[in-house]
């Protein structure tokens, strides 16, 4: 705090700690209705790719869903390759138009199936 007011250096300018720290979502089973879902339209439209749980330590909008639903999933249904990853939310972020067009059949799948 000490080091940001030194920066900006300017007495206009209020500066506050926010305590912003949220509980993590609760864990989804792997025996939910909507994992499997999510596993069985992965394993149709990427038939290379296994489906596991892992540690998603972003925060993501799941959070304003507690209350609605068990089953939390997150997932970002696109190949993407080293490079791509550390673009994310950055510069230049894209994806492929092959892999644009097998998000959206993971979509449409997934919609149709649920």
């Amino acid at each position: 705090m000490t080091k940001v007011k030194e920066v900006i250096a300017d007495e206009r300018i209020v500066i506050e700690e926010m305590n912003n720290t949220a509980e993590a979502s609760p864990v989804t089973a792997t025996n939910s209705y909507g994992f499997k879902a999510v596993q069985e339209v992965c394993a149709d439209v990427f038939t290379d790719a296994i489906v596991s749980p892992f540690l998603m330590i972003g925060a993501t909008d799941s959070k304003h869903f507690t209350d609605i639903s068990e089953s939390l999933i997150r997932c970002l249904p696109v190949r993407m390759c080293k490079d791509q990853l550390h673009s994310v939310h950055g510069v230049n972020e894209k994806i492929g138009i092959n892999d644009y067009m097998e998000m959206i059949s993971f979509y449409k799948t997934l919609i149709k199936k649920i």
